[in-house]
């Protein structure tokens, strides 16, 4: 498009310009301008003239000369050649095909963000459940931990208990084993004094 674009600009420069150049005839060349810018053919001239459908297409243009000769004057030298409608068609579809082109880019590059979205979404809330699933795990971890350390401290507990009673009952038992050990000697001694008595 931007080539189409140039072509025509260029055109339109080239037609300014021949048409503001300077005439061939020296010295003449503001007044003739001047009196070409606010002056019209006379209405005689364009009465005589042939309607434009009487000509065949070849005079077409030496007919447009003669209908206006004063804007033809304008241009000296021969006629400009006609614009390059061929260039400018193969400018166009170039520029349709290379639209085309960047339509399906373009197009395929917005397929290819969705499915990045699509993906980003899916590592997101697995990346979510992950997270969730870790937290859940580090609060039951606590309360195992938890239960671990009151499980040790019960037992602990009850260690010392048993120990404590164990401690009890030895004592106990050695004071039994005492009061065992003075009845067996009593004994001894009260059956020392009947035999002498016996005696």
């Amino acid at each position: 498009m931007e080539s189409v674009r140039g072509q025509l600009q260029t055109m339109l420069q080239t037609s300014r310009d021949t048409a503001y150049r300077d005439p061939l005839i020296p010295g003449a060349g503001s007044e003739r301008r001047e009196e070409d810018s606010f002056d019209s053919d006379s209405t005689a001239t364009l009465l005589n003239t042939r309607p434009l459908q009487d000509l065949s297409p070849s005079s077409s243009a030496q007919a447009l000369e003669e209908l206006f000769p004063r804007y033809t004057s304008l241009r000296p030298g021969p006629p400009l050649n006609p614009p390059d409608f061929q260039g400018l068609r193969d400018a166009l579809d170039s520029e349709h095909t290379r639209r085309k082109h960047c339509e399906r880019h373009i197009q395929s590059l917005q397929t290819r963000v969705l499915e990045l979205q699509q993906q980003l979404a899916v590592a997101v809330a697995a990346d979510r459940k992950k997270d969730t699933m870790i937290e859940q795990l580090d609060k039951t971890l606590a309360r195992v931990v938890e239960g671990w350390n009151r499980h040790e401290a019960e037992r602990t507990e009850v260690l010392r208990g048993l120990q404590e009673e164990h401690q009890a009952a030895e004592l106990t038992r050695s004071k039994q084993q005492e009061t065992v050990t003075r009845l067996e000697q009593s004994l001894s001694e009260a059956m020392e004094a009947l035999n002498r008595e016996q005696e």
